[in-house]
């Protein structure tokens, strides 16, 4: 079973490093409606997901398809996969250091996308001891501190809302 994993992530893998993380990415680049770009769907992911269906202890091909969903600008997917792969880890007792800095340095960069900067103060530790994470931090903390309203931003966006909604009428009345 795990064979047949590996031989998804690797195709996968391949088509990746090829950048083909679209099938027919020609036709995806002259493609104008997100509908017509979902016909196209990825290459290298249908392999990844392929892969962790054939071996689901196995966080290997789950890293892999959030660096895919990250490139191909699906964050809030990568962010789950991310999660899924380090919990995945954790369970086996596979925690690699590089390879959980890589999937922590990419669910941070997936949540910055994500405009949730608060949530990448929260996923990077305090006493942080890789650099890249570190300089996340940093930045994330720049960012929040030179513009407070930053991370009340959906909540901001909320209340306009609920206030437009508010004052709409209840009813209409027929003439």
């Amino acid at each position: 079973m795990a064979s047949e994993s590996e031989e998804l992530r690797q195709l996968g893998n391949v088509l990746y490093k090829q950048g083909k993380l679209y099938e027919g990415q020609e036709q995806f680049r002259i493609m104008s409606t997100k509908h017509e770009q979902d016909r196209w769907y990825n290459a290298a992911i249908k392999h990844y997901r392929d892969a962790a269906k054939a071996d689901e202890s196995d966080p290997a091909p789950l890293s892999n398809l959030s660096a895919a969903l990250f490139e191909t600008g699906h964050y809030e997917k990568c962010v789950q996969q991310v999660e899924k792969a380090s919990e995945l880890a954790n369970a086996k007792g596979q925690v690699d250091p590089a390879s959980a800095n890589k999937l922590k340095i990419r669910k941070a960069k997936a949540l910055i996308m994500l405009d949730r900067l608060p949530e990448v103060l929260e996923a990077i530790a305090p006493d942080e001891p890789n650099a890249e994470l570190k300089t996340l931090a940093d930045a994330v903390k720049k960012a929040l501190l030179s513009n407070p309203g930053i991370s009340n931003r959906e909540k901001v966006r909320k209340e306009k809302l609920e206030k437009i909604v508010k004052d709409l009428p209840r009813f209409k009345s027929v003439l």
